[in-house]
Parts: structure tokens; sequence; C-alpha cells
């Protein structure tokens, strides 16, 4: 009997893992948001490390700064994160609209690559203090977004697509910098910077990609199931609780004064009263 039992679970348990395969078709059938969200992944960190991992190099070349003042004013991007990053994820659970929060990140990123590139008498220290906080808030509300999009039995596969894709988007645009930026060992001051311009129009552009593909996920899913910015339903619910109870009070107001008094003939009092129906 032992040996049959344990032969019966060796079975139960390959139909369960079988039942549990992902198949091609459930991939294909994710909702759009969810690849839309993958976009906006692959999109802004694909804009956002390689700006990093040059940045120190860019700031030496631009500003004139030593490597270890370029490294510190690049690196503040982290220190940034490491700050805020409690207070924002507090902040961020109270008010419970991650999809907007996260637009509003994307965008407010795009003019960090014009500002780097044509305004050097902006401080660079402002510029990564400035991206550290975009980039932190931002992080914040996309991963947690993913679990919200697609159901639990695609969830391990759909957070592998999106590092997927996070993982070829940053690799492919690192190695057109790469092939831009070869030859900013030059002596020439004025080809690096032409070339780091270039760089900056590239990451621009998706940074672009990324804010456009955040705004369209936000509007799809507000109109199907408002998945990502549940927040906004506590509005109009505030506002229907505080009607019922104005329509309460009425009610209970107009039913007190519908009791009259009657004094008839000799020491007899009648008192008359009439009930109101809730208005329709």
């Amino acid at each position: 009997m032992d040996y049959y039992g344990q032969s019966r679970m060796k079975v139960e348990m390959k139909v369960t893992q079988r039942s549990n395969f992902v198949t091609f078709r459930e991939i294909r059938l994710l909702p759009k948001t969810f690849w839309l969200h993958s976009i906006v992944i692959m999109s802004f960190y694909a804009c956002y490390l390689p700006l990093i991992g040059n940045g120190s190099k860019y700031i030496q070349d631009r500003y004139g700064y030593s490597k270890t003042t370029a490294s510190y004013y690049s690196g503040a991007v982290y220190d940034v994160s490491v700050l805020i990053s409690p207070v924002a994820g507090i902040i961020l659970r109270k008010i419970n609209v991650t999809g907007i929060v996260m637009s509003c990140c994307a965008v407010l990123t795009v003019p960090v690559f014009p500002l780097f590139s044509y305004c050097p008498e902006i401080h660079p220290l402002i510029l990564t203090v400035y991206l550290g906080i975009t980039y932190t808030v931002f992080a914040i509300c996309l991963w947690p977004s993913v679990s919200v999009l697609v159901s639990s039995d695609v969830l391990g596969t759909a957070q592998g697509i999106t590092i997927f894709t996070q993982g070829l988007g940053v690799g492919l645009t690192n190695l057109g910098i790469g092939k831009i930026l070869g030859s900013t060992e030059s002596s020439d001051k004025t080809e690096q910077l032409a070339n780091y311009s270039i760089m900056f129009w590239v990451l621009l552009g998706l940074c672009m990609v990324s804010a456009g593909c955040s705004i369209i996920v936000n509007i799809l899913d507000i109109k199907q199931d408002n998945l990502l910015n549940p927040g906004l339903s506590y509005f109009p619910n505030k506002k229907l609780e505080l009607s019922i109870n104005e329509r309460s009070s009425l009610i209970e107001h107009s039913a007190s004064e519908s009791i009259t008094v009657t004094k008839h003939s000799g020491n007899n009092v009648s008192i008359r009263s009439h009930s109101y129906g809730s208005p329709p």
C-alpha cells in the first residue's frame, strides 16, 4: 500500500507540474497594458543606465571637474535614492495612484537630457539630484505594477518578460552609445561635446517613448479596471457618501416636522402624524 501510495503521489505531482506550465497562448493573451508597461520599463532603463554609466566622464569633459569629484556628482543619484525611498513609499501607499505618479515621473525626467547637453550653466549636482528623485519614485511605482496588471498564474512569466526586455534594451542602447562615443578620447573638445550631444538625443528619444507609453497605459487602465490608480475611486465614493448623509438628515428633519398637534373641545388632545416617504 505504501508503494502504491507513493506511486500515486508521484503521478499527481507530475500532473500538477504540467498544469502549472504557462503556454505560449497564455503569454500571447497577456493584456495590452502589460506589454506597454514592459516597453515603459525597457525604454526608461535604456535611457537612465547609460547616462549614469557615462555621466562621470561627461562631467569631467564638459565641466572640467576631477575624476573623483565627477564620480561623486554622478553617484548622487543613488545617494538620493537611499534617502527618499522610505518616505516616497509611504506617501505612494497613502495616495494609491501609482500609474499617474509613474507617468508624471517619466515626463519630468525628459528635460534632464537637454539640460545636461545644452545648459552648462546649471550645476551638474543639481541635475543628478533631480534625476535621482524622479528615478527613485518611478522605480517604486514601476515594478509593483507588474503584479497588478497580470494574474497570479502568470506573474513569474510576466516578471521574466519584463526583466528580459529591460536587459535587451539596456544592452542594445549601451552598444549604440559606445559606438557614438568611441572617439571621445580625442583631444578636440568640440568633437567630444558633439558626440555627447548625439548621445543625449538618443537618450531623450527613449525617455519620451517611456513617458508616452506610460500615459497610454494609464488611459487604457482607467477605461478598463482602474487597477493602477484605485485611489481615484475614493473621490466619487466620498461624494456619494456625503450625498447619502445629506438626504438622510433631510428625511429626519421632515419627519420631525410632520407631527402636528390639534386641540379639540374639552381636555382631549389628539396628535396626528404624517409619514413621508423618502424622496425619489
